[in-house]
């Protein structure tokens, strides 16, 4: 018995001193914003702010899935953001459907969030990926990327 713990405790140590190696190598690979392979949609300013969403999964998104999304937001105040919504649709949701089970609320710090969106079971070809910012003024701003170009 010791004559085999003898033998595997270099392997042991030798893995336990790579493992650290691999993690940094994978975490230097990832993008900046810890996505790798992500779809990066097409940067359009929403009121003040400017944005940029990505797709982590797959990309247009398959019906009944839910989409992984981040959303950086690169200018405009974000202390005013009060909610902010991600949903795929025809149109942009009601203030009234912001909350509801279908909506993807964005969470995460003042630049970068992510939201998890429920793809409907039937996604028509002119459906969209809405983005819904609320002020807290109660202003609702709309911007959104078509699903049957990207």
């Amino acid at each position: 018995m010791t004559m085999r713990w003898t033998r595997f405790k270099y392997h042991i140590n030798a893995t336990l001193l790579l493992l650290p190696l691999y993690f940094l190598a994978t975490t230097l690979a990832m993008g900046p914003d810890g996505a790798t392979g992500a779809t990066v949609l097409a940067p359009k300013s929403v009121g003040p702010w400017q944005v940029e969403p990505r797709a982590a999964g797959h990309w247009p998104p398959r019906p009944g899935q839910e989409l992984d999304m981040t959303v950086r937001f690169d200018a405009g105040p974000a202390a005013e953001i009060r909610t902010a919504v991600l949903t795929i649709g025809d149109r942009a949701p009601a203030v009234e459907d912001l909350l509801s089970p279908a909506a993807g609320l964005l969470h995460g710090g003042e630049v970068l969030r992510e939201a998890h969106v429920p793809a409907p079971a039937d996604i028509s070809a002119d459906a969209a990926l809405w983005l819904t910012v609320e002020r807290w003024d109660g202003s609702l701003h709309h911007v959104s990327w078509p699903l049957a170009s990207s």
